[in-house]
């Protein structure tokens, strides 16, 4: 028996199996699976991902807050996190977490 079981959505572009019961994966239309997998019971969708995918959710407006973890490591390259999302959005600082003093974890609302 899961530990968790509300659903976990894998949004994916390859074709991936599991085994595991409350495991779907998704390719399709990100805002159809927002607004059709929320209900009654599932009224938060915790999204997890980089770049892209927060800045897809951003671009269409689905997010009501982001968390940004800060890890103590330079990149050299890769995806930028918040270029050309073609739109200026207001943020509102919520939490500001420290773990293991390592991480640091920013909680913004997305103000409407």
């Amino acid at each position: 028996m899961a530990l968790w079981q509300d659903p976990f959505f894998v949004l994916t572009n390859r074709s991936l199996t599991t085994n595991k019961e409350n495991v779907e994966f998704y390719s399709g239309d990100l805002e159809e699976l927002i607004k059709g997998k929320r209900t009654p019971n599932h009224k938060n969708i915790w999204m997890v991902g980089g770049a892209v995918l927060t800045k897809e959710c951003l671009r269409l407006k689905l997010a009501d807050e982001i968390v940004i973890s800060i890890l103590p490591i330079l990149l050299g390259d890769g995806t930028l996190f918040f270029d050309y999302i073609g739109l200026e959005q207001a943020l509102h600082l919520k939490d500001t977490t420290v773990l293991k003093d390592v991480m640091v974890e920013l909680t913004y609302e997305i103000m409407k």
